[in-house]
């Protein structure tokens, strides 16, 4: 591994520390800040690998999310991706790893259990 990557790797882990220590509790700002980094991931890293008539435009990620998982059934179209960006394919399992985090924390802020 480059000095480059672990250098990242340091520093994400340690933003990530961080956040965990900070956030003590789940609130609407919290499920808001994760699906607003789930829109800029899916749009500046899942989108690197999508043509630009496949990308979704801000706003509309979500809503353009099952087309893509759609397009990703068709191998000549997921190859496509894979030749413009080589990590497409882990980039769009993060996205589709991570699409349903905030749905099960909205239905506790709603549905508290006693």
């Amino acid at each position: 591994m480059s000095n480059r990557k672990i250098i990242l790797r340091a520093r994400q882990n340690h933003l990530l520390d961080k956040f965990r220590e900070e956030t003590k509790s789940l609130s609407p700002e919290l499920i808001a800040r994760l699906r607003s980094a789930w829109h800029v991931y899916v749009r500046d890293q899942v989108g690197k690998g999508l043509r630009e008539s496949d990308k979704p435009q801000p706003g509309q990620e979500e809503s353009h999310w099952p087309r893509i998982v759609e397009l990703t059934q068709n191998g000549g179209w997921k190859q496509e991706c894979l030749k413009r960006d080589e990590k497409f394919d882990m980039r769009f399992s993060t996205a589709v790893g991570t699409y349903m985090v905030p749905a099960p924390a909205t239905l506790i802020l709603i549905y508290p259990h006693p």
